[in-house]
């Protein structure tokens, strides 16, 4: 591709806090081993309201309490997207 065909695209920024982020070792430093719902609430709603567009999430089909979460923050992105 040569410059002069080069066309400015909007910037898109892929989050995945709430996927990879729940297996970091600094979650053992703070005494937690896992995002609390409110926890995952709040990266949502914090990633949403700086205009993240696309959040990747963890497997719903983990368990019971996942899949509950899941429809948690679905039905806050939906109150809260755009």
């Amino acid at each position: 591709m040569s410059i002069q065909s080069y066309i400015q695209r909007p910037l898109e920024i892929v989050d995945t806090t709430l996927r990879e982020g729940q297996q970091s070792p600094l979650l053992h430093d703070y005494g937690k081993y896992y995002f609390s719902r409110q926890d995952k609430q709040d990266i949502l709603r914090a990633l949403i309201l700086y205009g993240v567009k696309f959040v990747e999430m963890f497997a719903p089909v983990v368990s019971p309490g996942e899949a509950e979460d899941f429809q948690h923050l679905k039905a806050l992105r939906d109150e809260l997207a755009p």
